[in-house]
């Protein structure tokens, strides 16, 4: 998801859209990875993807600062 921490910069700054077309992108990707996660089969660290999965897309639709989004677009390391 460095997709998202990357561009995102150039969509949103200081909680404002700087780039529709880039934020709508942005929507669209982190959305997409939730719907992916969905579909994933059940396992012990599923619930704590969509968690984050869902964190990201909150934080997008709030368009929360460019560091917040490219924190939670990183995977957690503690997945079990």
């Amino acid at each position: 998801m460095d997709y998202i921490a990357v561009d995102y910069p150039g969509a949103v700054s200081k909680g404002s859209i700087i780039s529709e077309a880039e934020y709508a992108e942005m929507r669209e990707f982190s959305a997409s990875v939730r719907s992916r996660i969905v579909t994933l089969p059940a396992s012990p660290a599923k619930p704590q993807l969509l968690a984050e999965a869902n964190a990201l897309v909150a934080s997008v639709d709030q368009r929360a600062e460019p560091a917040d989004v490219a924190r939670r677009a990183r995977p957690s390391r503690r997945i079990s």
